[in-house]
């Protein structure tokens, strides 16, 4: 317990002392969502979710708390049903997979893939 409250002033200690810093890791990107989001055309075959933007501030992809299965997500090819075969996640339903934001934000294009046609997700993007 003791430690956790250590941690604890410690990272409020840091936060007021620099507050542009506590900005960037607490608060989302500015500005309004734009809705990607569709279901996937053709079960087994990666699609794009989210195409290449250099003006994304943040995206995300959720897969719905009603699937049925995973949705997988990769920012560096094609998404695979396939486990272990590479993707940034493998979302159970309910699961959430972000590019992050401010400098360090993904802003190539964002693929997903379920086993199901006509599997619904969830995308986002600020741009």
């Amino acid at each position: 317990m003791a430690k956790t409250h250590l941690v604890l002033a410690l990272a409020v200690s840091i936060a007021l002392a620099s507050p542009a810093m506590a900005a960037d890791i607490i608060a989302p990107a500015p500005g309004t969502p734009a809705d990607f989001g569709g279901t996937i055309a053709s079960g087994g075959m990666a699609q794009t979710a989210l195409p290449a933007n250099n003006g994304r501030k943040q995206a995300w992809i959720q897969n719905p708390c009603n699937a049925t299965e995973n949705l997988a997500v990769s920012s560096t090819g094609n998404a695979s049903t396939t486990p272990g075969a590479g993707n940034d996640a493998d979302l159970p339903p309910c699961g959430l997979w972000s590019t992050g934001f401010g400098p360090t934000v993904i802003t190539g294009q964002i693929t997903v893939n379920a086993a199901t046609t006509a599997h619904a997700y969830i995308a986002k993007e600020v741009r």
